[in-house]
């Protein structure tokens, strides 16, 4: 009789933008059922979710009002605002914060602002990026 063997996956690790393409499978999601959609799943948490877009070389990260970090009390004009963060991959790149409230578009740069489609891309994902 043959002996079955036990295939487990690898252990979880910790990954770099540059590794996430390749990163397996149970530690990247690439929005799954959702067409069209670029970018990869870094972290997801209750308090953020970040993105990564290789393509692009760069990561969003979504602070939704429900996140509980110290440093946002700061960043924040109010408690109602989801606070997205910019970051391209280049060296000495700036990032860039775009405050968003659920009854509108980024407050500093409108409708064509690349956040809005990043909370729609999380809401498509399943996060609640307004909550």
């Amino acid at each position: 009789m043959a002996e079955s063997r036990i295939l487990r996956p690898p252990p979880p690790h910790a990954w770099t933008p540059a590794q996430s393409a390749t990163a397996p499978a149970d530690q990247r999601a690439i929005a799954p059922g959702v067409p069209g959609l670029r970018f990869t799943i870094a972290r997801f948490s209750d308090n953020e979710l970040v993105l990564f877009d290789t393509a692009a070389q760069e990561s969003w990260v979504v602070y939704p009002p429900r996140s509980r970090y110290d440093f946002l009390h700061t960043r924040r004009a109010s408690s109602r605002i989801t606070l997205v963060e910019h970051h391209p991959w280049a060296p000495f790149s700036k990032i860039d914060d775009h405050p968003l409230r659920p009854e509108s578009a980024c407050g500093l740069h409108g409708t064509t602002c690349a956040a809005n489609e990043i909370v729609t891309a999380a809401a498509q994902l399943g996060f609640d990026p307004f909550g």
